[in-house]
C-alpha cells in the first residue's frame, strides 16, 4: 500500500498512491492511542493524550497545535461565557485553549457544536506532518501537513 520507497506501512495507505501529496515517508507504524475530538462551527479540535497536544483544524485549511495545560483543579468552563442558542462552549483543556489561544467567542473555529467525545484513534508521523485518524465513526483521516495546511480523506480501517 506505501510505494516502495518507503519502509514503514502508511496508516493511510492506497488512498494516498499518486495523489501527490506531500506527506513523504512514514517515520514510524501508527500507534493507537485515546484521542478526543470536538466538532466547532468552522472545525475540529483533537486531543492526542500520549503528547498532551491540542490541534486546531480550521475549515479555511489551516491547522495549530498547543500545549494542554488543563488541570483538574482549574474550571471546566467560563461561567461567564454563554453560547448561543444550539451551541456549547469547549470544557477542560479544549475550553482553556479556545479561551486563552484562540480568542473565546471570537475565535475563527467558532463555538462547539457537539460536547467533546474521547475515541480510539492512530497517529503516524510522516517526513512532512502527521495523520490522525478516529473511531468511531471512522473512515476519515485528517492529514496534517507541516506548512500548517491540512485535509481529510476516506481510509479504510487501519
Amino acid at each position: 500500500a506505501t510505494p516502495s520507497t518507503c519502509s514503514i506501512d502508511s496508516l493511510v495507505g492506497r488512498s494516498l498512491e499518486g495523489a501527490g501529496v506531500p506527506l513523504g515517508c512514514p517515520q514510524q507504524a501508527a500507534e493507537l492511542l485515546m484521542l478526543a475530538e470536538q466538532q466547532f462551527e468552522q472545525g475540529v479540535m483533537i486531543w492526542d493524550s500520549d503528547t498532551r497536544q491540542i490541534y486546531v483544524i480550521e475549515h479555511d485549511g489551516r491547522w495549530q497545535a498547543f500545549d494542554d495545560t488543563w488541570t483538574s483543579e482549574q474550571p471546566e468552563i467560563d461561567p461567564g461565557l454563554v453560547p448561543p442558542a444550539g451551541l456549547v462552549q469547549p470544557k477542560r483543556g479544549f475550553g482553556q485553549g479556545w479561551r486563552e489561544q484562540l480568542g473565546g467567542p471570537q475565535a475563527g473555529i467558532g463555538w462547539g457544536i457537539i460536547e467533546e467525545r474521547a475515541a480510539d484513534g492512530w497517529r503516524q508521523r510522516f517526513e512532512n506532518g502527521q495523520v490522525f485518524w478516529l473511531d468511531p465513526p471512522g473512515g476519515m483521516a485528517y492529514l496534517l501537513y507541516d506548512d500548517g495546511t491540512w485535509e481529510a480523506v476516506t481510509v479504510g480501517r487501519p
